[in-house]
């Protein structure tokens, strides 16, 4: 039996970033940890002190979804090939880097649960 992996962050996509770091720093007494823009991609972690939630904005939603739960691993690329060889059929990225994130970037991806929700598995660089 394969041991599971830490839980990262829980992805919540949100139609306003202002209003929502607004309504988790103030009325829910969230902190943010980092924050990151490039052009029309602007993140935002958050803790409550014990889970951090990555505030991703998307202008077109009307509402906030949890698009995503992310796992960190200390070894992606072994955690990539087990789903390559055991589990192809799961895979809904290739490996990749979102250089934006975190001092050196982070690299991940993504597969598919058995109910068809997103679940990214990350590294950050060091």
């Amino acid at each position: 039996m394969r041991k599971p992996l830490p839980l990262d962050h829980i992805n919540l996509s949100v139609p306003n970033m202002e209003d929502a770091v607004a309504f988790y720093e103030n009325i829910m007494g969230f902190t943010i940890t980092h924050h990151f823009q490039k052009g029309e991609k602007n993140f935002v972690f958050m803790t409550d002190g014990n889970v951090v939630y990555e505030l991703l904005e998307k202008k077109e939603f009307t509402s906030t979804v949890i698009d995503h739960l992310a796992y960190t691993s200390d070894d992606l690329q072994a955690e990539y090939d087990f789903y390559v060889k055991n589990h192809p059929d799961m895979l809904l990225t290739e490996l990749n880097c979102s250089e934006i994130l975190f001092e050196k970037g982070m690299d991940y991806f993504f597969i598919k649960g058995v109910g068809n929700e997103r679940i990214e598995f990350c590294q950050k660089r060091s």
